[in-house]
């Protein structure tokens, strides 16, 4: 049974991890080396949940209120990175099921398996992939809005998880996945690129990455403007029509104080700038007939390290009552490691 707890105003329920073993998520911290692999696994969510809310709209047209996109923050000055994606969302039940039970498909033969040499495919078969963030997150918070609710799931790496009903900024239909990190490293701009390119880039959905920075206030910018004009109007209005100067006051003073009020104060404001960093549209998806050799060539050097390009690329589509869409590339060579079962490389 879930322990509650007197929170303000809202009541907070405290669930332990439904897993095998005590320290489930340190022990993945431990057995794990490839960090990076979190962001594809959090993006790969994402994407399953906005494959979901399509199929659902196909029969029910009004869940799908907004659009098919995902977001991603990184800000470092609070050394957080967040992931917003626009998916189905997840109910308090939901969240118990999927985010509290570790390595459905058996957390011992996870780890046996994993310290047997599995790759980091291994994350995805066994029910892990999520719990990735904590790979270089000493915090994680998932606020994610159902059409039926919205909560808000909290957990520090320890053996258990709080949820609680989400009272803060009102979201649409979504999750927003908020990691407090461990270090620095993957709340810059350069270090999120990276790693979306090598391992995201060819995701069906648009990945925006959502950078704050300070800008000049555009309606500030054009006050000082008009204002300028005015002034201008007013010099040549002098010149045509010059003032009496009172001789007994103090020119020298007053000139001063005038400088002081017309100097026009810098105002910064907040922006966000938004970049799409999955343009190519996934090659296998589109017709080979407009596919160049280089092309191929090009995305198959992106996956690989082998440099030089495939002997032969094999493309092809069927459809039917199941659409299946295939790209083969065929190497020069057999690879050195091919039948090792212990590879070198992850």
């Amino acid at each position: 049974m879930p322990e509650k707890v007197d929170h303000e105003k809202e009541a907070v329920e405290t669930f332990a991890f439904q897993a095998k073993s005590a320290q489930p998520i340190s022990q993945i911290n431990t057995f794990y080396s490839n960090k990076e692999i979190f962001l594809q696994e959090l993006i790969s969510n994402a994407s399953d949940a906005l494959d979901k809310i399509y199929y659902k709209s196909l029969t029910d047209p009004p869940k799908l209120d907004s659009s098919k996109e995902l977001k991603i923050i990184p800000n470092p000055q609070e050394c957080t990175l967040t992931l917003v994606g626009t998916g189905t969302g997840m109910t308090k039940a939901d969240l118990i099921n999927n985010l509290g039970t570790i390595a459905k498909s058996g957390t011992k033969t996870f780890m046996e398996a994993f310290q047997a040499g599995a790759g980091m495919s291994m994350f995805g078969q066994f029910g892990v992939g999520f719990y990735s963030a904590f790979l270089v997150a000493e915090k994680v918070v998932v606020i994610t809005k159902h059409n039926s609710d919205e909560q808000a799931w909290k957990s520090s790496a320890g053996s258990s998880f709080i949820i609680c009903t989400d009272h803060g900024e009102p979201t649409g239909r979504g999750t927003k996945v908020i990691l407090h990190l461990k270090e620095d490293q993957y709340s810059e701009e350069r270090q999120v690129k990276e790693v979306v390119k090598k391992h995201a880039q060819s995701t069906g959905y648009l990945i925006t990455l959502h950078l704050e920075e300070e800008c000049s206030n555009p309606a500030r910018a054009l006050q000082i403007t008009t204002a300028t004009g005015e002034k201008e109007k007013e010099d040549k209005d002098d010149e045509e029509n010059p003032k009496i100067k009172d001789v007994g006051s103090n020119d020298e003073d007053d000139s001063n104080k005038d400088k002081e009020k017309k100097k026009p104060k810098k105002m910064k404001e907040k922006c966000i700038d938004q970049e799409e960093l999955n343009k190519t549209k996934p090659i296998w998806t589109r017709n080979s007939d407009d596919i160049t050799q280089k092309e191929y060539g090009e995305y198959r050097t992106s996956l690989m390290t082998e440099k030089i390009d495939p002997f032969a690329v094999k493309h092809f589509s069927i459809k039917g009552q199941l659409a299946l869409r295939e790209l083969l590339f065929i190497p020069h060579q057999i690879p050195f490691e091919l039948f090792e079962k212990k590879k070198k490389k992850n």
